[in-house]
């Protein structure tokens, strides 16, 4: 009986022992995986994968590469831009002959208009209407001025010698009187863009600072407002000439 008993207790100590060892089995993370890493494994892709996805690599590369190919030669490229930049330009200068042979200076001067100054200064209209100015103003500053109109647009105000300023002499374009909104050009830099939102009635004036010197020799003026879209095309100064609708006008008031 008692050889009965001792065995039964060996047969429960296996029992337990087996029990701790498949209780430990279960705990094990590391020798067994969970239902979201099987997923993960599931999704990576297969060797099968891998290579479809390098050959579709390997075939768009050699469509790019075969499309590279086709294309012309930088060289070739290079030649087209230049005859298109040559034809441009050619295009440019025959636009620019049009516009300065034409009614592009709105700055109505006669040679009736040279005027004298304080002191000994000079204001002399030319043949061309620049403006050559002489001699030494006085001691308070000395105007050249004339009235002026034009159609409303965008303009631009040019023509300065170097080394004008608020110290020796510079162009001035007043709206409405002499003492109006005040437009200045003071050197030889590109010009004052005006924008008459109305048609513009107003005043040019040459400006000379008290007691400044232009000498004998002088300096000349080439005072210009022309359209802006004409500025953009052709810097030249060019003299006023009339307008076709000018001109009509002019025929039809000697007809009358």
């Amino acid at each position: 009986m008692a050889y009965l008993f001792k065995d039964l207790q060996h047969k429960a100590a296996q029992i337990d022992q087996a029990i701790d060892d498949l209780a430990s089995h279960i705990a094990n993370g590391v020798i067994h995986i969970t239902a979201a890493e099987r997923q993960e494994w599931n999704a990576k892709p297969t060797t099968a994968d891998v290579a479809a996805e390098a050959e579709a690599r390997a075939q768009a590369d050699g469509e790019l590469q075969t499309a590279i190919n086709a294309k012309a030669p930088s060289s070739d490229l290079t030649a087209e831009a230049n005859a298109r930049i040559a034809a441009d330009a050619k295009q440019v200068a025959a636009l620019a002959d049009v516009i300065d042979s034409g009614a592009k200076n709105v700055l109505n001067l006669t040679s009736a208009q040279s005027q004298s100054g304080s002191g000994t200064l000079q204001y002399t209209v030319n043949s061309d209407f620049s403006i050559t100015c002489t001699g030494k103003c006085g001691t308070s500053a000395s105007f050249f001025s004339i009235p002026v109109n034009f159609p409303a647009g965008q303009y631009y105000f040019s023509g300065m010698p170097e080394n004008g300023g608020s110290n020796s002499y510079r162009m001035e374009l007043r709206t409405g009187s002499a003492q109006g909104t005040m437009y200045v050009n003071g050197d030889s830099a590109d010009g004052v863009v005006i924008n008459a939102v109305t048609d513009f009635t107003g005043w040019f004036n040459i400006r000379v600072a008290a007691n400044y010197d232009f000498g004998s020799t002088g300096k000349t003026i080439s005072p210009m407002i022309c359209l802006k879209t004409f500025w953009e095309i052709s810097h030249k100064y060019v003299p006023y000439c009339p307008s076709q609708r000018e001109l009509w006008s002019m025929i039809k008031a000697l007809q009358t």
